[in-house]
Protein backbone atom coordinates (compact mmCIF):
# COMPACT_ATOMS: atom_id res chain seq x y z
CA UNK A 1 0.00 0.00 0.00
CA UNK A 2 1.16 3.12 -0.85
CA UNK A 3 1.17 5.94 2.00
CA UNK A 4 0.36 9.19 1.67
CA UNK A 5 4.04 10.66 2.07
CA UNK A 6 5.04 8.44 -0.81
CA UNK A 7 1.74 9.81 -3.13
CA UNK A 8 2.64 13.22 -1.69
CA UNK A 9 6.30 13.11 -2.59
CA UNK A 10 5.54 11.16 -6.04
CA UNK A 11 3.09 13.96 -6.80
CA UNK A 12 5.86 16.67 -6.58
CA UNK A 13 7.72 14.80 -8.43
CA UNK A 14 5.20 14.47 -11.04
CA UNK A 15 4.36 18.15 -11.08
CA UNK A 16 8.28 19.32 -11.24
CA UNK A 17 9.23 16.61 -14.16
CA UNK A 18 6.01 17.68 -15.81
CA UNK A 19 6.69 21.47 -15.35
CA UNK A 20 10.20 20.83 -16.94
CA UNK A 21 9.18 18.88 -19.53
CA UNK A 22 6.75 21.50 -20.44
CA UNK A 23 9.61 24.27 -20.31
CA UNK A 24 11.95 22.22 -22.38
CA UNK A 25 9.32 21.94 -25.20
CA UNK A 26 9.36 24.68 -26.03
CA UNK A 27 10.82 26.60 -28.76
CA UNK A 28 12.92 29.42 -28.38
CA UNK A 29 12.47 31.17 -31.68
CA UNK A 30 8.64 31.04 -31.39
CA UNK A 31 6.18 32.94 -28.58
CA UNK A 32 4.17 30.42 -27.80
CA UNK A 33 2.41 32.15 -24.58
CA UNK A 34 -0.47 32.51 -23.99
CA UNK A 35 -2.52 35.52 -25.23
CA UNK A 36 -4.49 37.81 -23.91
CA UNK A 37 -7.96 35.96 -25.51
CA UNK A 38 -6.66 32.42 -24.07
CA UNK A 39 -6.61 34.00 -20.61
CA UNK A 40 -10.38 34.96 -20.96
CA UNK A 41 -11.14 31.67 -22.53
CA UNK A 42 -9.34 30.03 -19.80
CA UNK A 43 -10.69 32.43 -17.05
CA UNK A 44 -14.50 31.41 -18.57
CA UNK A 45 -13.87 28.06 -18.37
CA UNK A 46 -12.62 28.12 -14.61
CA UNK A 47 -16.21 29.94 -13.99
CA UNK A 48 -17.93 27.58 -16.06
CA UNK A 49 -16.90 24.12 -14.25
CA UNK A 50 -18.22 25.24 -10.85
CA UNK A 51 -21.65 26.88 -12.59
CA UNK A 52 -22.10 23.35 -14.18
CA UNK A 53 -22.20 21.89 -11.26
CA UNK A 54 -24.35 24.82 -9.53
CA UNK A 55 -27.12 23.88 -12.39
CA UNK A 56 -27.38 20.40 -11.26
CA UNK A 57 -25.85 19.73 -15.25
CA UNK A 58 -23.54 16.81 -15.08
CA UNK A 59 -23.77 16.85 -18.67
CA UNK A 60 -22.06 20.91 -18.44
CA UNK A 61 -19.51 18.94 -16.42
CA UNK A 62 -18.44 16.61 -18.56
CA UNK A 63 -18.23 19.09 -21.54
CA UNK A 64 -15.72 21.24 -19.45
CA UNK A 65 -13.55 17.85 -19.27
CA UNK A 66 -11.26 16.47 -22.11
CA UNK A 67 -12.33 12.66 -22.56
CA UNK A 68 -8.98 11.40 -21.29
CA UNK A 69 -9.16 14.02 -18.20
CA UNK A 70 -7.91 12.55 -15.28
CA UNK A 71 -9.22 13.82 -11.88
CA UNK A 72 -6.73 13.73 -8.66
CA UNK A 73 -9.03 14.39 -5.47
CA UNK A 74 -8.26 15.23 -1.38
CA UNK A 75 -8.06 13.16 0.97
CA UNK A 76 -6.34 10.40 -0.56
CA UNK A 77 -8.64 9.32 -2.78
CA UNK A 78 -7.09 7.26 -6.22
CA UNK A 79 -6.90 9.05 -9.08
CA UNK A 80 -10.13 8.97 -11.39
CA UNK A 81 -9.10 8.56 -15.59
CA UNK A 82 -11.53 9.15 -18.45
CA UNK A 83 -14.84 10.45 -19.16
CA UNK A 84 -16.58 7.04 -17.83
CA UNK A 85 -14.28 6.60 -14.12
CA UNK A 86 -15.44 10.41 -13.71
CA UNK A 87 -19.00 10.20 -14.29
CA UNK A 88 -18.91 7.04 -12.12
CA UNK A 89 -17.08 8.85 -9.54
CA UNK A 90 -19.16 11.77 -9.54
CA UNK A 91 -22.58 10.22 -9.82
CA UNK A 92 -22.50 6.73 -8.86
CA UNK A 93 -25.58 4.89 -9.46
CA UNK A 94 -27.95 4.33 -6.15
CA UNK A 95 -26.37 7.07 -4.91
CA UNK A 96 -28.53 9.71 -2.79
CA UNK A 97 -29.90 12.62 -4.56
CA UNK A 98 -27.68 15.41 -4.00
CA UNK A 99 -27.41 19.10 -5.45
CA UNK A 100 -24.41 21.75 -5.00
CA UNK A 101 -25.99 24.64 -3.59
CA UNK A 102 -22.46 26.59 -3.26
CA UNK A 103 -19.18 26.14 -5.54
CA UNK A 104 -16.90 29.19 -5.77
CA UNK A 105 -13.41 28.68 -7.64
CA UNK A 106 -11.35 31.92 -6.96
CA UNK A 107 -8.24 32.00 -9.76
CA UNK A 108 -4.55 32.90 -8.44
CA UNK A 109 -2.80 32.25 -11.55
CA UNK A 110 -3.31 31.77 -14.80
CA UNK A 111 -0.47 30.48 -16.90
CA UNK A 112 0.41 28.17 -19.72
CA UNK A 113 2.24 28.53 -22.98
CA UNK A 114 1.35 27.09 -26.24
CA UNK A 115 -2.00 24.23 -25.42
CA UNK A 116 -0.71 23.72 -22.56
CA UNK A 117 -2.36 25.92 -19.55
CA UNK A 118 -2.99 26.01 -15.50
CA UNK A 119 -4.94 27.81 -13.09
CA UNK A 120 -4.57 27.33 -9.29
CA UNK A 121 -6.53 29.11 -6.52
CA UNK A 122 -8.99 28.70 -3.93
CA UNK A 123 -12.21 27.51 -3.30
CA UNK A 124 -15.21 26.69 -1.55
CA UNK A 125 -18.05 24.29 -1.89
CA UNK A 126 -21.12 22.46 -0.11
CA UNK A 127 -23.35 20.26 -1.34
CA UNK A 128 -26.72 18.77 0.03
CA UNK A 129 -27.19 14.92 0.33
CA UNK A 130 -30.97 13.76 0.51
CA UNK A 131 -31.74 10.10 1.33
CA UNK A 132 -34.67 8.55 3.07
CA UNK A 133 -36.29 11.78 4.62
CA UNK A 134 -33.14 13.28 5.86
CA UNK A 135 -31.31 15.95 4.23
CA UNK A 136 -27.45 16.57 4.97
CA UNK A 137 -25.86 19.53 3.94
CA UNK A 138 -21.80 19.58 4.05
CA UNK A 139 -18.93 22.01 3.31
CA UNK A 140 -15.68 22.60 2.67
CA UNK A 141 -12.81 24.74 1.58
CA UNK A 142 -9.45 23.94 -0.41
CA UNK A 143 -7.00 24.75 -2.80
CA UNK A 144 -7.10 23.49 -6.63
CA UNK A 145 -4.94 23.12 -9.65
CA UNK A 146 -6.32 22.39 -13.22
CA UNK A 147 -4.17 21.69 -16.26
CA UNK A 148 -6.06 22.65 -19.38
CA UNK A 149 -5.28 21.59 -23.08
CA UNK A 150 -6.22 23.56 -26.04
CA UNK A 151 -8.05 21.27 -28.46
CA UNK A 152 -8.76 23.18 -31.99
CA UNK A 153 -11.92 21.43 -32.21
CA UNK A 154 -13.12 22.29 -28.94
CA UNK A 155 -11.08 24.88 -27.59
CA UNK A 156 -9.68 24.83 -24.12
CA UNK A 157 -10.80 21.86 -21.51
CA UNK A 158 -10.06 20.70 -18.05
CA UNK A 159 -7.36 17.57 -18.80
CA UNK A 160 -5.81 17.32 -14.95
CA UNK A 161 -7.45 18.47 -11.77
CA UNK A 162 -6.30 18.22 -8.56
CA UNK A 163 -8.18 19.32 -4.98
CA UNK A 164 -7.20 19.09 -1.60
CA UNK A 165 -9.28 20.52 1.11
CA UNK A 166 -9.91 19.18 4.88
CA UNK A 167 -12.30 16.49 5.74
CA UNK A 168 -16.05 17.30 4.93
CA UNK A 169 -18.11 19.32 7.70
CA UNK A 170 -21.60 18.47 8.48
CA UNK A 171 -23.28 22.32 8.38
CA UNK A 172 -26.94 21.08 8.77
CA UNK A 173 -29.21 17.87 8.88
CA UNK A 174 -32.53 18.48 8.86
CA UNK A 175 -35.87 15.31 8.37
CA UNK A 176 -37.05 16.09 4.66
CA UNK A 177 -40.68 17.18 4.84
Amino acid sequence: MVTWSERFHRGRWFLASATVCAACSTQTTVDQSLTAEDIEVIRELNLAYPAAWLANDPEAVMATLTDDAVLIPALGTDPVSGAEAIREFFWPPDAPTSTVPHFEMNPEEISGAGDIAYVWGTMSLSFSMDDEGESQLYSTAGNYLMVMRRDESAGWKIARYIWNHPPWELSQSTAAS
